[in-house]
């Protein structure tokens, strides 16, 4: 019982955590509101043949002589914009919930990197292996009453890779796209991702709540050949048994498969191993609590959902579990490579590391692992064990 009330009690707190960092844990349930095409165009501001697409509107972000020009690519017919296989065309206006969206220009790679500089006052380095990538977008308030409405800052980045990413704060542009809008009004500003750079084609998921509280997501092109294929859902493995006992954990290299992911623990670093690492990245990381280590699990985890739309995977969903004493939160930790708290659609694959803050001398701590934040069924709840 004691486990189960700490449990429930973060899985509130993981709600409050994702609705604020735009990580929210978005299942995948019937009932969700298709969003719509609609028919009207975009006006062309910068004069550009009607078959190519927005550049931007603003003086502080138009590009001089020199500097990159907008991609532009074909405005046609996309798809209707429902899902990742039928992203609408770029420059297409799409309506998602209560609102009326549309991609205006984007950069990505160099151009991106020297877009920035003209946008922003200080840019931040890229991480190894990194790109920038950045989206002006227009969204248009269809609210029918009389209230100011805040966009909603849950847009998502999607790659090629099936992988999505958080839209960042930094580094900070002259117009970003935030602000509060009422019925027919706009709001028109540029959203900042890092995507790896071997990526090349991206689409917008840009997603908020109906009047009924459905979720509803738009799926908008960025390049022409966005559009992903569907993921081959009849070979995905059934749901299995493997660490549902905490007295039989899964094992390194063992796949437990339950709440839509197969997850796989592939190695566990401790000590000075994981040390390295930690340190690497974070010049002022915090020390250990008493009686805790940090360690770094490799984690592998596979996307199964059988519906084309984002899956969302996070550390909330663990918690490290001691012989005895309540559960430990994951650490904040800054890590390389890709993140465990990721947007990812059915088939994409995500390696990554994983903190872990372990208590000293227990043996027997086990990576507690609960789709459902503890709430409901708790039957997909899984442990793993921590010994290498």
């Amino acid at each position: 019982m004691k486990l189960k009330q700490t449990r429930l009690r973060a899985g509130l707190a993981a709600i409050l955590t994702l609705a604020l960092s735009s990580l929210a844990c978005q299942s995948v349930a019937g009932g969700t509101v298709a969003p719509r095409p609609t028919e009207e165009r975009l006006p062309n501001p910068e004069g550009l043949a009607t078959d190519a697409f927005l550049s931007p509107t603003a003086e502080a972000t138009k590009p001089g002589a020199t500097d990159p020009q907008p991609t532009q690519a074909p405005a046609g017919p996309g798809g209707d914009g429902s899902d990742f296989t039928q992203p609408t065309a770029i420059g297409q206006t799409l309506s998602v919930a209560s609102w009326d969206v549309a991609v205006l220009a984007y950069y990505y790679g160099d151009d991106a990197l020297k877009s920035l500089e003209t946008m922003s006052d200080m840019v931040d380095a890229l991480p190894e292996g990194r790109q920038y990538v950045i989206a002006q977008i227009k969204a248009t308030s269809r609210f029918n009453d009389n209230e100011n409405h805040a966009v909603p800052y849950n847009v998502t980045l999607l790659a090629d890779n099936r992988h999505g990413y958080f839209s960042r704060g930094f580094p900070m542009v002259k117009e970003p796209f935030s602000g509060e809008v009422r019925n027919g009004e706009s709001v028109t500003g540029w959203l900042v991702f890092q995507a790896p750079s071997e990526t090349r084609n991206f689409q917008i998921v840009f997603s908020d709540y109906d009047n009924d509280f459905n979720l509803v997501e738009g799926y908008l092109a960025l390049t022409p050949d966005a559009a992903l294929p569907p993921a081959d859902v009849a070979s995905f493995p059934a749901d299995n048994e493997i660490g549902r006992d905490p007295q039989s954990p899964a094992k390194i290299g063992d796949t437990v498969i339950t709440g839509g992911f197969a997850v796989t623990i592939t190695e566990i670093l401790r000590g000075k191993a994981a040390d390295e690492i930690i340190n690497a990245e974070n010049a002022f990381a915090p020390s250990e609590p008493e009686g805790q280590e940090y360690a770094l699990a490799r984690v592998r985890v596979q996307a199964l959902g059988v519906e084309p739309k984002l899956q969302h995977f996070t550390t909330i969903l663990f918690s490290v579990q001691p012989t005895t004493g309540d559960p430990i939160g994951l650490p904040f930790l800054v890590l390389p490579g890709e993140s465990v708290d990721a947007a990812l659609v059915p088939g994409a694959v995500l390696e990554a590391w994983l903190p872990l803050a372990l208590p000293v001398d227990d043996d027997g701590a086990l990576l507690y692992y609960d789709p459902t934040f503890g709430f409901g069924d708790e039957s997909p709840a899984r442990y793993f064990a921590l010994q290498p």
